[in-house]
């Protein structure tokens, strides 16, 4: 069933937390605009809040990492973090949505060996919540950040190539043009579309154990 969302007006007698009078005033605006649609008991302050009417309902994402720096921050933390560009779309996150992890062919600065692919699957645990102050990664700037718990990670760089699945993926309506729909930070897809792409993450999964498990020598063999 679709989630739906509503908007409320609500309160805070907490600090407001102001951005540094470093921030470049169109970065400053943005986080205005932000500070007032994205969940209360995420941020401080007050205005109008986007929020899902029925924290049950389960969705399903795709988190598009652009840089390999960001992803390994993402492994070692167990944590996505958002620009305040991202974070509007990253409020409609909650607890237990499941979440693909896709590395585009960039990340690792060499596109003519990489390709876009899949790399882990994972579950939101936490909602929003707001950086006390902003993080510098990978030449970007991040304000918030949601927990998350991954159940399968690939190896770096060994994930399962994304272009093979596109003609399965309900939400690629034009094939022939499909990095544009890979283009966003989060991409909500239906669940359908997660099954498919999970499944051939545990595949891949269970060939890289069968080959580690072969490569391996036999217990108590030097």
């Amino acid at each position: 069933m679709a989630s739906t969302e509503r908007r409320v007006r609500c309160s805070s007698t907490s600090t407001r937390w102001r951005p540094p009078s470093s921030m470049p005033r169109p970065t400053r605006v943005l986080w205005e605009s932000l500070r007032r649609q994205i969940p209360c008991r995420s941020m401080s302050g007050y205005g109008d809040c986007v929020m899902r009417q029925n924290s049950d309902d389960h969705r399903c994402w795709i988190s598009v990492i652009g840089e390999a720096e960001g992803l390994r921050w993402i492994l070692a933390h167990n944590r996505m973090a958002w620009t305040v560009a991202s974070s509007r779309r990253a409020a409609l996150l909650a607890p237990g949505d499941d979440l693909v992890l896709y590395v585009s062919r960039n990340a690792f600065h060499n596109p003519s060996r990489d390709e876009s692919q899949l790399v882990a699957l994972a579950t939101a645990h936490t909602e929003l919540k707001r950086l006390k102050q902003p993080m510098a990664l990978a030449g970007r700037e991040f304000i918030t950040t949601t927990g998350v718990r991954f159940s399968l990670q690939l190896p770096e760089r060994e994930g399962v190539a994304i272009k093979p699945l596109v003609p399965h993926l309900s939400f690629v309506r034009r094939p022939e043009v499909w990095g544009m729909y890979f283009r966003s930070g989060l991409i909500e897809i239906p669940e359908d579309d997660f099954s498919i792409l999970k499944d051939a993450i545990r595949e891949s999964h269970r060939k890289h154990s069968a080959r580690e498990a072969r490569s391996s020598p036999p217990s108590g063999v030097a």
